[in-house]
């Protein structure tokens, strides 16, 4: 599922690069996709697998937890966490530019 929603953003990326002309909107849209796919890569696997499972594929808890392997309230914490976490990454632009995922801090 995880690779699925890769390959998906990925395809989405390739077809929206060539539109827009600075000061479009259309431009302003997919610079806020850039930024946040390269937050989303900032995160470790399981947060990030559990943000794109939840509301890029619009799973339940229960149905990203049995897709993951973990418990309803694993989803719950890491899900929480790794938005706590894309809010800070998309407060300060400078620190999306680089695209190397964080270690988790432990927790499950």
């Amino acid at each position: 599922m995880v690779n699925l929603a890769r390959t998906s953003v990925r395809r989405m990326l390739r077809e929206r690069r060539g539109w827009g002309e600075p000061g479009d909107p259309g431009a302003a849209d997919l610079a806020v996709s850039i930024d946040l796919l390269r937050a989303l890569s900032r995160l470790p696997a399981r947060k990030r697998a559990c943000v794109v499972l939840r509301f890029y594929l619009d799973l339940s808890e229960a149905d990203t937890a049995a897709a993951l392997g973990v418990s309803v309230g694993t989803v719950k914490s890491q899900t929480a966490r790794a938005l706590q976490r894309l809010r800070r990454l998309l407060a300060d632009p400078g620190t999306v530019s680089v695209s190397r995922p964080e270690h988790d801090q432990g927790g499950a």
